[in-house]
C-alpha cells in the first residue's frame, strides 16, 4: 500500500492511499510520492502592490472563484469584460459549474457576484476561463480588464523580483486580496519559478491568482497564474505561462456566446492533476469520501483550530519559516 500526503486545511497527515475521492484531481493512488496536495494563498503579504504599477480600476480586476454560498475557492482575474482567467485544478473535479461565481471587491461584502456561464480548460497546462453570464464591468464601471502575456518572456527577468496577488488564508488569518513580491528564478516551458526564499510566498487558498510584471511601457501584465509550490508557503511555487495557452484563450474568447446553454455539472473529464499526480488543491475535500477520509480531515481540522489558539505572530524579518518535512517536488 502506496503513502501519499494529503495537507487539509494546512495540517500534513500521512494516510495510505484507501478508497474514496480526495476531491483533487485524479485519485490519490496515482499521487506521486513525493509531491503534497495543497492549497495555495498569501504569507506576509501587502495589501497594495510593492512594484506593480497596477491602477485602481486594475486592482478591482483581481476577484475570486466561490460557490453560490460564497465558500471561496480560487483566485481569478478579469482579462475581458465577461472573462476572468483562472487554474485549472480550481475548475475540474471541485463545484458544479452552475455553482460557480465570480466575485469582485471584499468576499464579505463585495462588489459584485456574477454567475459563471461556462469554464473552459486547457488540455494541458494549469489554465481555465470563466466566461460569465453578464457583463462583470456593468456592475463594477471602474474595474479595468488586465492584458496577459502574449509572447515569450524575456530571460533577463529571471532573477528580478515579480508581484503575485490572491484571496484566501494568510499567516494571521485575515481574508481579502494580498500581495506579495517573489523572485523569478527560472523560466520552464509551461511554468514560471518563484522564490519568496523563505520570507513570504504562496500558500493555502490562492490557486489561480496572477503573477504581474511590467513591460517596458511600464503598463502591467499577468504572465502566469498560481499552479503549485512547496507546502512551506514561503519558497518555491509554480506558474502557468500564460503566453503558452494564448491561442487556446483567443480562441474560447471568440467563440464565447452568452446566449447559448449553459454549462451545467461538475467537471470530471481530463485535468493536469493527471499529468502531475494530483499535486494540487484549490478547495477542501469535495464528492465522495471513505470513512477514513471523512476521519482523517476532521483530525486535521481539529488540529487547525488548536493550533490557531497557541499562533504566536511573527514577521517577515525574523526569518522563521514555516517548513513541512517533505516537499512537493
Amino acid at each position: 500500500m502506496r503513502e501519499s500526503k494529503l495537507s487539509v486545511l494546512g495540517i500534513s497527515v500521512v494516510v495510505g492511499v484507501l478508497a474514496g475521492s480526495s476531491g483533487c484531481q485524479g485519485d490519490l493512488e496515482d499521487v506521486a510520492p513525493d509531491w503534497e496536495i495543497t492549497e495555495q494563498a498569501i504569507y506576509y503579504g501587502t495589501r497594495s502592490p510593492s512594484i506593480t504599477n497596477l491602477s485602481a480600476g486594475e486592482e478591482e480586476a483581481i476577484g475570486w472563484l466561490a460557490d453560490s454560498t460564497g465558500e471561496l475557492l480560487c483566485t481569478a482575474t478579469l482579462i475581458d469584460r465577461d472573462v476572468a482567467v483562472t487554474a485549472q485544478h480550481c475548475v475540474v473535479n471541485t463545484i458544479a459549474v452552475d455553482d460557480m461565481r465570480f466575485g469582485m471587491g471584499d468576499p464579505s461584502n463585495p462588489d459584485a457576484v456574477v454567475e459563471v456561464h461556462s469554464a473552459p480548460f486547457h488540455d494541458t497546462l494549469d489554465v481555465a476561463l470563466l466566461l460569465l453570464l453578464t457583463d462583470a464591468v456593468t456592475q463594477v464601471p471602474t474595474a479595468e480588464p488586465l492584458p496577459f502575456l502574449r509572447e515569450a518572456p524575456e530571460q533577463s527577468w529571471i532573477g528580478t523580483d515579480v508581484e503575485a496577488a490572491g484571496f484566501g488564508s494568510t499567516h494571521d488569518n485575515s481574508t481579502g486580496l494580498y500581495y506579495v513580491t517573489v523572485e523569478l528564478t527560472g523560466i520552464q516551458d509551461d511554468f514560471f519559478e518563484v522564490d519568496g526564499h523563505g520570507q513570504q510566498g504562496i500558500c493555502f487558498g490562492d490557486s489561480g491568482g496572477p503573477l504581474f510584471v511590467n513591460v517596458e511601457t511600464g503598463d502591467p501584465v499577468i504572465i502566469g497564474v498560481e499552479s503549485h509550490g512547496d507546502a512551506s508557503c514561503v519558497d518555491t511555487d509554480y506558474e502557468t505561462r500564460l503566453d503558452q495557452a494564448m491561442a487556446w484563450m483567443d480562441a474560447e474568447m471568440a467563440a464565447f456566446d452568452p446566449n447559448s446553454p449553459r454549462q451545467t455539472g461538475v467537471q470530471t473529464d481530463g485535468g493536469v492533476g493527471e499529468d502531475f499526480g494530483g499535486m494540487f488543491c484549490a478547495t477542501s475535500p469535495t464528492g465522495s469520501m471513505s470513512h477514513v477520509w471523512f476521519v482523517v480531515f476532521m483530525v486535521a481540522f481539529a488540529l487547525r483550530l488548536a493550533a490557531r489558539r497557541r499562533m504566536v505572530m511573527v514577521r517577515p524579518d525574523e526569518s522563521v519559516t514555516r517548513r513541512r518535512p517533505n516537499r512537493r517536488r
